[in-house]
């Protein structure tokens, strides 16, 4: 045991003494990143943005540090909440725009290794600072490997690693997908030097690279590196006059067997990709102009745009252009790149130099060039700005050579000199200080109450609703795609919207989505609240911060007495008031009652019975302090059989005193109002007002009625009453729906009871003894099966790409 010891000792001293240069400097580099959580008891997390929006804001009065790390904590960050605690949701994801596929699917970027490991090994409140622990050390080891194998030295390859992981376009993006792709181009161009200086890579190494780079959710990254690598290899080649065939074709096949083991996890990406119409609005962004030349000043001043965390931005742009700007290299880098240009010893470099040349060529001058290096494949869907992601490369190597250049002419002219050997550690040390001063500056660091969100009334309260059930929140409120965290259905989301989907949502309220929007946001003002796309999409409950009050507005617009009202009636606790009402209108949803709550405790029980039999049809019971904060009392009529043309209303105090309206004509009955639009106030809290939609259809019901239309009529015909009938876009299938049509209307019945409805599936106990068509708001998918009585059955689309079966 001692030997073993001895020697593992042995092996750390001489590691440690191979490599002190890059330990020393990635050392300094995670203790300025990561010391406010080291020293301050804080937290890396940009979940402080969530107090920018309702219902977080009205709770805690906390302006985000950094808003425009506004994607990880809407994005990310609830993906990872999925992958933590809802593993039926890899192949579906309900929680977001009436569904989306999972997490499984490469385009949510969840299994990349930056992402699945901090995901996996740490606790959610921690995820954000795993992500930028692990890019920051992954990419200086593949930058200081890659760099070595260049045989650049290692005082020289840890400045270049140094340089590579902590550039400006990299901190600025360490939270988004595209740094997962970013992290690994050192490993990449490892494989390839390795090849030329005749070593053998690995498969098994080439194809976890490869994996991870189809993972890493971000494909425009991607291919930079591919036409990058293939340019590097032609240098080489040409200037070595040799080829190594043998390494090249085992990476090939490494990368295709890659390629095909996640091809089960591309397909769904690619799927929905096709289905939203994204690479046809991208089409020409290759052409779009790149950077003036005045934005050159950004290598030396990275805020000379202004600066997102001192909310200073004294131009007319939207600070969030901060991310795709940056272009800081460091003000040490620039000089060392000089330096590499006059003494540096590779000739390689010149194959650096000319990729830097190219770069900013590209980046700030709008030439020929830039139009035809914006149309190549997989470039064309994205700005030439992006192109920057490259410069940390160019930047790395060069940087690299030339402190490798000042090591040599300091060993030449003071070799007696003993203090002089440090004098590149020395730069490297004001390097590391210049950059993750940087980052330090641009990231978020939270006290832990802060950075763990509070389940606020209205989240708890969407949560307590029957099920399952939409969501429709107004505005900003409840900020696609924090439903995915919070656990609720909403009808909206980001990045992930099929371009049909978006137009049904569109007829709804044409301004909820822009086309450089990632996201569907509703305008109460303008939007139709009385469509019937709401109740087809089973939107249930519409949710609106208690800062904006037009639902209630419109309500108000919807309703009048069911006569002229004078006085009040004051109920003590045990007594109660009736009024018989007139429903016989069948425009009318809910009835209301003004209502004044007198003493502090108590409860207020409201029902509606069947005139003569005293049935009692619908029941609802309200605590004073509820009662107080809603002012009324609302009472939905039921709709169907039940209903009848006369109805009962009758209130009764118990334990409370209250003061109600009395009718003009009878001032010893209730006043009553008729309210004829179906939304009806259910909750008033203190981070939102929440209103139920009483048109809502079930998320399954039956149907025997079916129309032939294209999904551009259906959304032209606003008539259209789908809980009556549902709109195919192809040709109607003439068997059973001739044998569906042909049902009696008396005998159209069917019980259709959800037994089971998660993230796993939907199952559902169905009888009639009629034939049907049973409808969803469960959109078409790939990943959608359908059984029926244990065999597989089909299904077809209605409705836009909603699913339906005949029963």
């Amino acid at each position: 045991m001692r030997r073993l010891r001895s020697a593992l000792s042995l092996r750390c001293s001489r590691f440690v003494r191979k490599h002190r240069e890059i330990l020393l400097l990635m050392i300094a580099f995670n203790a300025i990143v990561f010391a406010p959580m080291i020293f301050g008891g804080r937290i890396l997390s940009p979940n402080d943005v969530y107090y920018n929006y309702d219902p977080w804001r009205s709770v805690r009065g906390i302006h985000a540090h950094n808003s425009i790390l506004h994607d990880p904590a809407f994005a990310y960050g609830t993906l990872i909440s999925l992958l933590k605690t809802d593993w039926p949701s890899f192949h579906w994801n309900r929680w977001v725009a009436s569904g989306i596929p999972g997490f499984g699917s490469v385009g949510s970027a969840v299994f990349s290794p930056f992402i699945i490991i901090p995901g996996f090994v740490l606790p959610l409140l921690f995820f954000f600072a795993g992500v930028v622990l692990l890019k920051l050390n992954a990419g200086c080891i593949g930058a200081y490997l890659w760099l070595r194998e260049e045989r650049i030295g290692r005082r020289g390859a840890a400045i270049g690693a140094v340089v590579f992981t902590g550039a400006g376009s990299y901190v600025v993006w360490w939270l988004w997908q595209g740094t997962n792709a970013t992290t690994l181009y050192p490993f990449a161009f490892l494989f390839v030097a390795r090849a030329f200086h005749r070593k053998t890579n690995s498969i098994v190494g080439v194809f976890v690279l490869a994996a991870a780079f189809i993972l890493s959710g971000f494909p425009a990254t991607v291919v930079y590196a591919l036409y990058l690598l293939v340019l590097y290899t032609l240098f080489l080649s040409a200037r070595s006059r040799w080829f190594p065939v043998r390494e090249f074709t085992r990476g090939t096949f490494a990368a295709a067997l890659a390629l095909i083991t996640l091809m089960p996890m591309i397909v769904p990406f690619a799927a929905i990709l096709r289905q939203t119409g994204y690479l046809s609005t991208r089409a020409h962004a290759g052409e779009l102009a790149p950077f003036a030349p005045a934005h050159l000043a950004a290598f030396v001043n990275p805020y000379r745009l202004g600066d997102p965390t001192a909310k200073v931005w004294p131009g007319p742009d939207d600070p969030s252009i901060f991310i795709e700007t940056t272009v800081y290299l460091g003000l040490v880098t620039i000089p060392l790149i000089f330096v590499a240009i006059f003494v540096g010893h590779r000739k390689e470099r010149w194959f650096w130099i000319g990729v830097l040349i190219a770069l900013i060529a590209l980046l700030f001058f709008n030439t020929r060039w830039t139009s035809l290096v914006g149309g190549l494949p997989g470039i064309r869907f994205s700005s030439p700005t992006r192109l920057r992601v490259l410069l940390p490369l160019a930047a790395a190597y060069l940087a690299a050579t030339g402190a490798r250049g000042i090591d040599g002419l300091t060993r030449k002219s003071r070799r007696n000199s003993p203090g002089m050997r440090f004098v590149v550690l020395a730069i490297g040390l004001l390097l590391v200080i210049d950059l993750a001063r940087f980052a330090k500056h641009f990231l978020t660091y939270l006290p832990p109450d802060v950075a763990r969100l509070p389940e606020t009334e209205t989240i708890a309260w969407l949560h307590k609703a029957a099920g399952p059930a939409r969501v429709a929140p107004m505005f900003d409120a409840l900020l696609p795609n924090s439903a995915e965290w919070m656990r609720f259905e909403d009808v909206r989301g980001q990045f992930t919207l099929e371009a049909w989907y978006r137009r049904l949502l569109q007829r709804i309220d044409p301004g909820c989505w822009g086309r450089a929007n990632t996201s569907l946001q509703f305008n109460a003002l303008t939007a139709d609240l009385r469509d019937p796309i709401w109740s087809m999409l089973n939107v249930r409950y519409f949710v609106e911060q208690p800062s904006i009050d037009i639902i209630r507005w419109q309500i108000e617009g919807a309703s009048k007495p069911a006569e002229p009202g004078s006085g009040q009636i004051t109920l003590s606790s045990g007594q109660s008031a009736r009024r018989l009402v007139n429903v016989s209108d069948r425009a009318v949803y809910s009835l209301a009652i003004g209502a004044e709550i007198v003493s502090a405790r108590g409860e207020v029980r409201a029902r509606l019975l069947a005139p003569g039999s005293g049935v009692v049809v619908m029941e609802r019971t309200f605590g004073a302090d509820e009662l107080r904060r809603l002012t009324k009392i609302y009472l939905p009529l039921p709709r169907g059989e039940r209903r009848g043309d006369q109805l009962i209303v009758e209130v009764l105090a118990t334990g409370a005193t209250i003061r109600l309206p009395a009718a003009a004509a009878k001032p010893s009955e209730l006043g009553v109002t008729l309210i004829e639009s179906p939304l009806l106030k259910v909750a008033e809290l203190k981070d939102g007002r929440i209103f139920e939609n009483l048109a809502a259809l079930p998320r399954f019901y039956p149907v025997w009625s079916v129309r032939q239309m294209s999904l551009d009529a259906m959304l032209a015909d606003r008539k259209i009453d789908f809980g009556e009938e549902c709109i195919v876009p192809g040709t109607v299938p003439a068997m059973p729906m001739a044998t569906i049509a042909a049902v009696p209307r008396a005998a159209r019945r069917a019980d259709i009871r959800i037994e089971r409805y998660d993230s796993r599936g939907s199952h559902l106990h169905v009888s009639s003894v009629v034939p049907y068509l049973l409808v969803s708001s469960e959109k078409v998918n790939e990943d959608l099966g359908v059984r029926l009585d244990g065999a597989a059955a089909d299904v077809f689309v209605v409705n836009g790409g909603f699913a339906a079966m005949a029963m």
